[in-house]
């Protein structure tokens, strides 16, 4: 007879490669963030002998094409997960990603970097939802919480692959090498089931506990029938036919509050300083005239942000994520006062888009920025990068959830756009420390607005989750 310590082992890995197959498209999402941060030094470097030279006010735009042009699929990605269920909106999106790195290959002037960038944008809207809503319906509340981070961990290694590679390769091969990721991506996904509450909501009921016993350690479908009738009741309130689209559902309090809640930490989350530091990193470094190549230290910075992902799974499962969240920030709100400080005793205050070496003072310390951005982007993932991605498939109600995380994710791309276009004019009106002294500023608000409205949903279900707002 088997253990009860083997079945509950069966149990979490069937969840785990469930949730891992679906985030190797968050590893490609990673790519294109650190494929971006190797563009802009590549391709704005005047002493290099690229065929494609950007100026400054192009370079604003390669970091923020890629946002503006995810609202395309934003609101849509919420109605496509509905009508054809969440697997096969996964799937589909492998296309336009493989594509796009065929087309960086083959880019010969600015417009098709733009082009290619605005695919892998839109590409990246329709990912929201169905990535969103299928790590909150496939897993059980206590893993819910450390498996809903992995998909920035997966993001993390992503940037991390992609900048090791473009360290080694010139930016176009990376690009080729990288066209084989898709294709795994797509075989990943076809292994695993389409989730419970999609088909149950489809009234596929045989189906939908099939695909709960595989998800929980590809038992019988007896043995599960107890959580599948939970679940059944808890989706019980919403037609089968997903095309029918009632607006009253949107203007419940049940949707309203946690729409408006996690509206405000997607906008907050975007002028943290995360998007454009990371997307900047390179020249960041370049400007700090860092001890070792400014590559390598993108790849150290990324390699960063896996061990603070990987840390804030940990603290996720053993401290809650109110608890992870609000001590993540305070530290992030520190790190961005002592990047400031740093720049503005050496006299920093703007980025220099060359290879040449752009201290304006030699100085013992230049390893001091280095440390600060790898702690930066450490910090970052502990906490204020993942919180609101994390609450975001758990707050909704079952009705309104797939929507909900198309409708957020529009809101966190609008803001991002923003914040990404406006970087470099931020830094030329109020210099380079003084931008990151304003980030620590708007840290310490989002501190105070998760301290006093963020709940704990760790170890809750989805209908639990959704009572309290209904609720509040």
């Amino acid at each position: 007879m088997k253990s009860s310590k083997y079945l509950e082992m069966r149990r979490v890995l069937s969840q785990v490669i469930a949730v891992m197959a679906k985030n190797f498209l968050m590893v490609l999402e990673g790519m294109s963030v650190g494929y971006v941060t190797i563009l802009i030094a590549s391709l704005t470097d005047r002493n290099s002998n690229e065929t494609i030279i950007l100026s400054e006010a192009q370079t604003s735009w390669i970091s923020s094409i890629s946002p503006i042009s995810s609202l395309v699929g934003c609101y849509f990605s919420g109605l496509v997960s509905d009508r054809i269920g969440r697997k096969r909106a996964l799937i589909s999106l492998t296309i336009p990603n493989f594509i796009g790195w065929i087309g960086y290959y083959f880019a010969k002037e600015p417009w098709h970097i733009f082009a290619t960038l605005a695919l892998h944008g839109i590409s990246s809207s329709f990912t929201e939802a169905p990535v969103l809503t299928y790590v909150a319906e496939v897993t059980e509340p206590h893993l819910r919480g450390a498996l809903s981070t992995t998909t920035t961990l997966a993001m993390n290694i992503g940037m991390l692959l992609e900048t090791f590679i473009c360290s080694m390769l010139h930016w176009r091969t990376a690009a080729l090498v990288t066209c084989s990721v898709p294709i795994l991506t797509l075989c990943m996904l076809m292994i695993v089931p389409e989730t419970p509450y999609w088909l149950l909501l489809q009234n596929r009921c045989d189906e939908a506990r099939k695909s709960l016993a595989w998800l929980r350690g590809w038992v019988s479908v007896a043995e599960v029938e107890e959580e599948f009738q939970e679940i059944q009741k808890g989706c019980s309130q919403r037609e089968a036919d997903t095309s029918v689209i009632k607006p009253t559902q949107y203007f419940k309090r049940s949707f309203v509050i946690p729409f408006s809640l996690l509206a405000f930490l997607m906008i907050w989350s975007s002028f943290i300083g995360i998007g454009p530091t990371t997307r900047y990193s390179a020249v960041i470094f370049s400007t700090f005239n860092v001890p070792i190549n400014k590559f390598y230290a993108v790849v150290l910075m990324s390699a960063s942000g896996i061990l603070g992902s990987v840390l804030c799974i940990f603290s996720i499962k053993h401290f809650g994520k109110r608890k992870t969240a609000i001590s993540s920030i305070f530290a992030f709100c520190m790190c961005h006062i002592c990047i400031g400080i740093y720049a503005y005793m050496y006299n920093v205050t703007n980025l220099k888009f060359t290879t040449e070496n752009m201290a304006t003072s030699s100085n013992d310390y230049q390893w001091i920025p280095l440390l600060l951005l790898s702690a930066f982007s450490f910090i970052a993932f502990c906490g204020p990068k993942n919180l609101p991605w994390v609450l975001i498939g758990e707050v909704f109600p079952n009705e309104a959830r797939a929507v909900g995380c198309g409708l957020i994710s529009s809101v966190f791309y609008i803001s991002s756009f923003a914040a990404n276009l406006a970087y470099l004019d931020m830094i030329a009106l109020m210099s380079f420390p003084g931008v990151y002294w304003t980030f620590a500023f708007v840290c310490f608000i989002g501190l105070l607005i998760t301290y006093f409205l963020v709940p704990e949903t760790e170890g809750k279900t989805l209908q639990q989750v959704a009572d309290y707002y209904n609720e509040k």
